[in-house]
């Protein structure tokens, strides 16, 4: 996984499925697969992407940390 200074370009927030694929370990068509499920189900992407077995637990943990990183530099630019 990728760390927060591959990402001090960012200008937006950056949803987990954009983390994910940037980083290699999702693919756009998973991705498609699991945000037509979310259009069904009331299921975080993160869950989705876990219950297709496309990524594991540190894996999700790890992007969610860096999605939280990406923000807080976000926030701190914007001060």
């Amino acid at each position: 996984m990728s760390d927060i200074n591959d990402w001090l370009d960012v200008q937006e927030h950056q949803k987990i499925g954009e983390i994910l694929m940037q980083c290699g370990k999702l693919t756009l068509q998973d991705l498609g697969v699991a945000l037509d499920i979310q259009n069904f189900e009331n299921l975080k992407l993160g869950d989705i992407l876990l219950n297709m077995k496309v990524i594991n637990n540190e894996e999700l943990e790890l992007a969610l940390d860096l999605q939280r990183q990406i923000d807080d530099v976000l926030e701190r630019r914007s001060m």
